[in-house]
């Protein structure tokens, strides 16, 4: 069964912030499924296993979004 975590992500201003947050995240070891809302400024991740903030950091560092936190 899939983990589901809602990710919080400042800086996405439109539908293309939410495609590159998207394919940043698909990326992600175990991760099958992204759902990522710029409007709401959140990104809803499944994935084999949790992932960690750090790996979310990592992984957003590479953007000029930030991220914030995991719900």
């Amino acid at each position: 069964m899939l983990k589901k975590q809602i990710v919080n992500i400042e800086g996405m201003m439109c539908e293309g912030c939410a495609r590159t947050v998207t394919n940043v995240l698909s990326k992600l070891p175990g991760v099958k499924k992204v759902d990522v809302s710029f409007k709401k400024g959140t990104a809803v991740v499944k994935a084999e296993a949790p992932l960690s903030e750090e790996e979310y950091q990592k992984a957003l560092g590479e953007t000029h979004f930030k991220f914030v936190s995991i719900k």
